[in-house]
């Protein structure tokens, strides 16, 4: 789970994944309080103030210690999201929450990694190349072409709507 605020670096997907996939951890979270730290990656010191409030309160309740519990990066092993009883919390936004206490209660094992702000997605050039040629080729098709499998067609409209994701991604 990524927010879509900027708050957080989509470059630690892979690194989140992978604290799961080698067996670590089974769920595993951002924090922008670890490391360099929040107000100097650009949290509003009032969101900086109420997050270390609220956690400092949830780490007593839950006796558990976590750096934050409000990062909106996190992963999931499915393990985990198949066995809590995820049903039986809130669909508002205590949820994220419940979710975490459901996790403690049941002593699946979290780990946290330091997350600096983030608002870009840093690929290397040759990927976006990549990127760019294969949109390229794709806008080249006649509308309603199908792909070497027969499987699936692509329409002009679609690599389109691709090149523009693209260059947004370049622009970055």
């Amino acid at each position: 789970m990524l927010h879509p605020d900027y708050q957080y670096s989509p470059n630690l997907i892979v690194s989140l994944a992978g604290m799961i996939a080698f067996g670590e951890y089974d769920v595993a979270l951002a924090s922008r309080i670890l490391g360099v730290g929040a107000l100097k990656g650009g949290m509003p010191l009032y969101k900086y103030i109420a997050n270390r409030f609220l956690t400092f309160f949830q780490n007593i309740l839950m006796k558990y210690k976590l750096s934050e519990y409000h990062t909106g990066y996190r992963a999931f092993s499915r393990t985990v999201l198949d066995s809590l009883p995820l049903e039986a919390n809130t669909d508002d936004f205590a949820f994220d929450n419940q979710m975490l206490a459901q996790i403690i209660f049941f002593g699946y094992r979290m780990g946290e990694v330091s997350c600096p702000r983030g608002t870009s997605l840093k690929l290397p050039a040759s990927a976006l190349a990549a990127a760019s040629n294969t949109v390229s080729a794709f806008s080249q098709l006649p509308s309603s072409s199908v792909c070497k499998n027969g499987a699936s067609q692509i329409s002009v409209s679609s690599a389109t709507k691709a090149t523009s994701f693209c260059r947004t991604i370049t622009s970055w």
